[in-house]
């Protein structure tokens, strides 16, 4: 995360990250709840979830490396 992009995302970048946060948070809570997890799960679940958006686009990026070399022929296999 590059904590000095911040500033230029503004309010609108701001509201998005911390909405995003508290929405994973509740549902996993709200799912664990559900699902009667113990409370330790409930707890800490959703903060294990936050930072997979970065995993996903880390891989992707990485797919697009992988089969950049096959040309036009990779991008059946990778949209990137």
């Amino acid at each position: 995360m590059q904590l000095g992009l911040l500033p230029k995302l503004g309010l609108l970048g701001l509201i998005y990250i911390l909405m995003r946060a508290l929405g994973k948070s509740l549902g996993a809570y709200f799912g664990a709840a559900i699902t009667k997890a113990p409370e330790t799960v409930k707890r800490y679940v959703g903060l294990g979830l936050l930072p997979q958006a970065g995993v996903a686009i880390g891989l992707a990026i990485d797919a697009s490396h992988a089969f950049r070399h096959l040309g036009a022929q990779g991008k059946i296999y990778c949209r990137g």
